[in-house]
This record gives C-alpha cells, sequence and structure tokens, in this order.
C-alpha cells in the first residue's frame, strides 16, 4: 500500500484553495491509499472533522503564518526573511521526520506541497538536508507564485532557493499554470510538468446544464473576500445590474472572510442590505464544499470578474480553470493574465469596464489542448505516477 502525505502550511481556514484541495481529497479519497495531511494548527474544525470521517490522518501541525511574507518579501529582502525561513524549515524537518520514523517499511512515499514560493523552498530544502537515514521519499512540489514585483534580486532569490530544492534527485518540481512555467525556464529551472488543478475532482464530475433559462443567473463573486479582487466595488455593481436587467437576473454572491478589514466590512454591510431589499441578490457567506460549487456552476450562465487587472497581470486565478471546465463565459473589466489564459484554454470572454453590460460579445480561442487536459487530469493518480 503506497502513502501519500499532503504538507501544506497554509491549509487553516475554510476558505481558497487550501481549503478546495482538502474538499477534493475527502471527496476522492481511495481505501488502497495511506492518505494523510499535516495542516496549521488552527486548520476550520468542520475541514478537520469532514477529513477525519473520510479516513485521512490529520495532523495539526504548522504554527508558521504561510503567507506572513508574500508581499513584503521584495523590501525585506533575503536577510529580513531568514528568521521566517529557519522556523518554517524546523517545522517541515519535524513533519518529514514523523513521516519518516513512521513509514520505514513502506515500498513509496509520496510527499506533496500544493504551493509553496521562493521562501518556503528554501525552507523546505533546509529541511530535506536535515532529514538522515530515513526511507526512500518522493517530493512532488507545485510551484504557484512568481514575484510580484520583477527584478534581478528577486529573480536571484527563486533561481537559488528552487536550484537548491532540485539538488535533491527525489524532487520534482510542477507548475501551476503556463506563464508560471515560462518563468522559471526563464531561470533555467526544470520544471517536469504542470500539476493538475486540484480545486475540484474533475474526473468525478459531471458538467449538466440547465435548459438555457430567460432569467440570467449571474455569478459576480467567488472565493475570499479581497479588495484587489474587487470584492468593494460590488455593491455599485450589484446596483447597475440590477437597472440594466430591469431586475431580470439572479445575482449570486459567494465570499468568505477571515480578516478584519474596514473597506471589506463597509461592503459587506451594503451587500447585507442590498439582499434584504432584493430577492434577485442572493449572499453566500460561508465555505461552498465541493459538491455546493458544482452544484452553482452548474447553474450559472455567465461570470462577472471584478478583480483589479494591474494587480492580476501575472497572478493566475483558479476562476478560469471553472470557467472554461463548466463553459461559462466571463465579462471582465481588462487584458490582464486571466485573459491570456482564457485563450489557452477556451473561455468565452468579453472585455468591458463597465462590466454590467447586458448583452457582451463573447470571444473564443483554445490553442493550449494538451495544456488544458493537464489542468483538468485526475489528481489521484497524478500523485501515485
Amino acid at each position: 500500500m503506497k502513502s501519500v502525505f499532503v504538507i501544506d502550511p497554509g491549509m487553516m481556514e475554510a476558505g481558497g484553495h487550501h481549503a478546495a484541495l482538502l474538499e477534493t481529497l475527502i471527496e476522492t479519497r481511495q481505501n488502497d491509499v495511506n492518505l494523510s495531511v499535516f495542516t496549521h494548527v488552527e486548520l476550520d474544525n468542520e475541514l478537520y472533522a469532514k477529513s477525519i470521517d473520510s479516513g485521512i490522518d490529520v495532523y495539526r501541525h504548522f504554527k508558521t503564518n504561510f503567507y506572513q511574507h508574500y508581499e513584503d518579501s521584495y523590501y525585506l529582502k533575503l536577510s529580513g526573511v531568514q528568521t521566517y525561513i529557519r522556523l518554517l524549515a524546523w517545522e517541515y524537518s519535524q513533519a518529514l521526520s514523523y513521516v519518516a520514523q513512521q513509514n520505514e517499511n513502506m515500498d513509496k512515499i509520496i510527499c506533496f506541497y500544493p504551493c509553496i514560493n521562493w521562501e518556503h523552498a528554501s525552507a523546505l530544502s533546509l529541511a530535506l538536508a536535515s532529514i538522515t537515514k530515513s526511507p526512500l521519499l518522493h517530493h512532488k512540489v507545485c510551484c504557484m507564485f512568481q514575484p510580484l514585483k520583477s527584478g534581478k534580486e528577486m529573480d536571484l532569490y527563486y533561481k537559488s532557493s528552487f536550484r537548491q530544492l532540485r539538488k535533491s534527485s527525489e524532487v520534482k518540481l510542477y507548475a501551476s499554470d503556463w506563464e508560471t512555467k515560462i518563468y522559471y525556464d526563464s531561470l533555467d529551472l526544470y520544471i517536469d510538468d504542470f500539476h493538475p488543478c486540484y480545486l475540484l475532482p474533475w474526473h468525478k464530475l459531471k458538467v449538466a446544464k440547465k435548459q438555457k433559462s430567460i432569467i440570467p443567473n449571474v455569478l459576480v463573486y467567488f472565493g475570499d473576500a479581497k479588495v484587489n479582487k474587487g470584492f468593494c466595488k460590488l455593491p455599485d455593481l450589484v446596483e447597475r445590474l440590477l437597472l440594466v436587467y430591469e431586475r431580470n437576473i439572479r445575482i449570486t454572491i459567494q465570499f468568505t472572510m477571515t480578516w478584519e478589514n474596514p473597506a471589506l466590512e463597509t461592503a459587506i454591510r451594503e451587500l447585507k442590505s442590498l439582499a434584504k431589499v432584493y430577492e434577485e441578490v442572493i449572499l453566500e457567506s460561508r465555505f461552498w464544499s465541493a459538491s455546493e460549487l458544482v452544484q452553482n456552476l452548474n447553474d450559472t450562465t455567465q461570470i462577472i470578474c471584478t478583480y483589479a487587472v494591474k494587480d492580476y497581470q501575472h497572478k493566475s486565478s483558479g476562476l478560469a480553470w471553472l470557467a472554461s471546465f463548466f463553459s461559462i463565459p466571463v465579462v471582465i473589466g481588462g487584458e490582464c493574465w486571466l485573459t491570456r489564459e482564457f485563450d489557452r484554454i477556451g473561455v468565452n470572454y468579453s472585455v468591458s469596464s463597465e462590466l454590467s453590460v447586458r448583452t457582451p460579445s463573447f470571444a473564443k480561442s483554445e490553442r493550449e489542448v494538451e495544456y488544458k487536459d493537464a489542468l483538468f487530469d485526475n489528481i489521484n493518480h497524478w500523485l501515485l505516477v
């Protein structure tokens, strides 16, 4: 029997791609595989309970804030994040030591790291160097990030940290998307392939679109409430949509809120007021399980993407892959990574600064078929290869 260990310090709150991965693992649990996850100590209680009930072993282990230096490492530089790196390295090494000790007689042990940035790569390489006399561990590492600000210094951090990580012959690197692979290639860092998008268990899903409704069902927000994803624009957008469509529309907003932010809290209050007045506005302030997400996307006729296109010039988003799989057209405010990804994987989309346009003109392109197939591959099969 094979053992798979998902090692993810970012797996904590019920929201975002970390929680979506855990939902996917729960939905696709295989009895012939020992599956364990090392999460943050503050893993959401409901996710924890669902995981245990499905037969997944859960270790609430990490205390480090996974995204602590996501935005400021450019300014702090290597010297400013050394303490963080060493603390995370210690936590990685403790987890890996436990994996090794508990699986001395296993033929193959797979350690899966769902997403790491350069500082996490540095920490993980230190941890791997500290593990001695262990059974053969195979490490699958997902490279999801690029520098938020370009520059030779950041390129050097990425190059040195991931090159150090690759020194182990049992480490393989996988890109999360087309442009991330191009970036790592530009640094002469060998990427083995793309990893499957783990937002949903694609191989188990059936796209079952309802017959075309007279009233459009528009999803105008999905995921963590964030300013750069346009959450604060929603009250005004909802009012404009109600006016443009003369209320012959269903407007769905799903979000999770896990930190305090005055601007976001103001927007939430305004959205709650609108939902009380207009039955056309559906406000879901909780995490959608995998089955709920599938049901809602099958019912969605159009997505409006409110993201700040300046911030998403080189930043990926699972929205593109969900829209592609469920064949949902998207209206977006400008050109960015999303529109380029739409072109690569065949999503109908319209660029409009208005966003509330009633009859958008959608364009479609589909070029990278093998890439698209890799994104929607069976993650269980991929993990065990």
